[in-house]
């Protein structure tokens, strides 16, 4: 990516909305490199809504990054309106996202898979939200797919006796078009090797 690239948000959801790079990271006061960076590690969040009744015609765009929260009004393509919400509480779901992700990415530097049943004891020691961890752990997939990120999820192996990920790793990436192959067999294993390597290359050296 450079330095005058757009961002989109993913394109289940964010159809023809998109921004420059360098206004967003103006807008959260970081280095263009830096919002790139941090897009590419997924920790920058994009949602977009469509205005209905007196706001018909317009679209929202919000961008989330490290609590705060970055509002763009469009209206005919053109950004009418450009709110940061300095201290915008993020919605329960998204917090445990992203302490999935952060977690994740600490083990992708390190080149070391974790057993789904260790990440959640890592990131919920009380384990009340396993089976919310298991739907973050999906949708980081999807998400991460749909913008051609590396696969951080790659990092996540269903037990500790075992090599592979979650059936509903490969499940998500078949819904994408990406996987064809049977979620136990050769393919899988070849598959997951790849994918594997890719996120530890890009989550050991971000930048390059």
């Amino acid at each position: 990516m450079c330095a005058d690239e757009r961002v989109e948000t993913t394109a289940a959801q964010a159809r023809d909305v998109e921004i420059d790079a360098e206004f967003a990271a103006r807008a959260f006061g970081i280095p263009v490199a830096q919002f790139i960076v941090e897009l590419r590690r997924g920790n920058i969040h994009g949602l977009v809504e469509d205005g209905a009744g007196e706001d018909a015609g317009r679209r929202r765009l919000r961008l989330r990054y490290r609590g705060r929260e970055l509002r763009l009004i469009l209206e005919a393509g053109r950004i009418v309106q450009s709110p940061l919400d300095e201290n915008a509480p993020p919605p329960e779901r998204d917090i445990l996202a992203e302490r999935v992700r952060l977690a994740l990415s600490r083990r992708a530097r390190h080149g070391v898979p974790v057993a789904i049943d260790r990440l959640t004891d890592e990131v919920d020691p009380r384990r009340r939200k396993a089976s919310a961890i298991r739907e973050a752990l999906d949708a980081m997939t999807a998400a991460d797919a749909a913008a051609g990120r590396p696969l951080l999820t790659a990092l996540v192996i269903e037990n500790a006796q075992g090599e592979l990920p979650p059936e509903s790793f490969f499940a998500a990436l078949r819904a994408k078009g990406l996987f064809a192959g049977e979620a136990r067999g050769l393919e899988a294993y070849a598959f997951h090797a790849r994918q594997l390597r890719r996120a530890v290359r890009a989550y050991a050296c971000p930048e390059s």
